[in-house]
Order: structure tokens, then sequence, then C-alpha cells
């Protein structure tokens, strides 16, 4: 028969930098920093959550798992900012053309959203099978007489991704209204990603070429 107790605790701590600027005189920008540590036992409760729930390694001593969660991102920082190109009507250059070269060389816009985040910690388990599991050992258990928190200091792959537009505002002839065609490009820079996935580790042969990667990319 299983049972839950409530033997975990967590605790978060953190700060944030925001420097902003409305957009005027044809620019702006917002710059977000949050500088964080997120500590836990486990991240999950033990079993039957997540993709495979939590793992505590020593349950005679539980705060001895007490790490870095998995979901921690101990820096990360967004940006956004939004440029109008200094051309046409009442912009710094070309500002005294006709209405229609108006219509061709003003009100472009160029607009650009970027973040990065630091990886998230990793853990090493042996897939259930750890030294208290009383489902895959012994009704008898010793003690362990060490434990081993890999999340403190084994992190993944940072992250980093700028989505831009490129926009054209057309002034319509009536009542003051424009309309804005845009092109926008995800991941414009094409910046490489990386997934940690869930692998066994060797323990025999090597494995061969056919055998999936510890890692994998996607481009966001």
């Amino acid at each position: 028969m299983r049972a839950w107790v409530n033997a975990a605790n967590a605790s978060y701590h953190g700060g944030q930098l925001v420097l902003r600027r409305p957009v005027t005189s044809g620019w702006g920008f917002d710059f977000n920093y949050t500088l964080s540590h997120s500590l836990d036992i486990v991240s999950a409760a033990e079993s039957g959550a997540g993709n495979s729930g939590a793992l505590i390694q020593n349950s005679f001593n539980p705060k001895a798992s007490y790490a870095s969660s998995d979901f921690d991102i101990r820096h990360n920082i967004t940006t956004n900012m939004v440029v109008e190109l200094p051309f046409g009507k009442g912009k710094l250059f070309l500002n005294s053309g006709l209405g229609w070269v108006n219509q061709f060389i003003g009100g472009w816009q160029v607009t650009a959203l970027s973040r990065y985040r630091t990886g998230l910690p990793l853990n090493i388990s042996t897939d259930g099978i750890y030294p208290t599991n009383y489902l895959s050992s012994s009704i008898a258990i010793l003690e362990p007489a060490a434990d081993f928190s890999p999340s403190i200091f084994l992190r993944g792959a940072p992250l980093f991704n700028t989505d831009m537009s490129l926009g054209k505002y057309f002034q319509l002839p009536f009542e003051g209204h424009r309309i804005q065609v845009r092109a926008e490009a995800f991941n414009a820079f094409n910046n490489v990603n990386w997934v940690i996935r869930s692998e066994p580790w060797p323990t025999a042969a090597p494995a061969s070429s056919n055998s999936p990667s510890d890692t994998s990319s996607r481009n966001l």
C-alpha cells in the first residue's frame, strides 16, 4: 500500500530590475531582469505527477535532497523595443516630401522581443531503483550512508530567443485612420536551444548509432 506524507518544504528568493521608456519621439523599450533562486526537496509529488514524478533518495532524511528546484531559473532577462524609422512627415529625414511620397518612405517601424535565461537544473536518478524505494527492494532497508543532490551544480543549456517585426503604416484618406502591414520573424537569428531529455546511462555495450542522443535541439 502506498502512502504520501507532507515531508517537503520549499523557498523562493528573488529580485527584479525594470528599466522602461514609453514610446515617445519615435522609440521606446522595456528591460526586465530577474535574479532568483527556488529551492525544495522535490519539485513534484513523489509519484504520479509531472512527467515521471519526483524521487526522494533517502526517506530517513528527506532534507538531504534539499537543492535547487527543477524549474529554478537563476537569471532571466526579457527585453522589447519599438523604433520608428526617422523618414517621412514629422521625422528627421525627408520630412518635406509630397503626400504620396510619404506613403512610401514614412511610417516604417521595427520591433523586437528577446529573452535569455540560464539553464534548468539537471537531476540524476537510477530509474526508480533508489535506496529507499520499498517497491523495488526488500522490506528491511538500511539507512544510506551518503546522499547526493546533483541539481546543486548540474545545469542544462541556457535559452536565447529573439522575435522581430518590420511594419509599415499607411494613412487612410478619412477620419485620420491608418492601417499597418507587418512582417514577423520568430527566432529571427535562428538560435539553437537545447532540450535535455531523459536518457538511460549506458552500462554495458556502447549505444548503437540508432539510439537516441542525450540532447536534442529546437528552434523556438
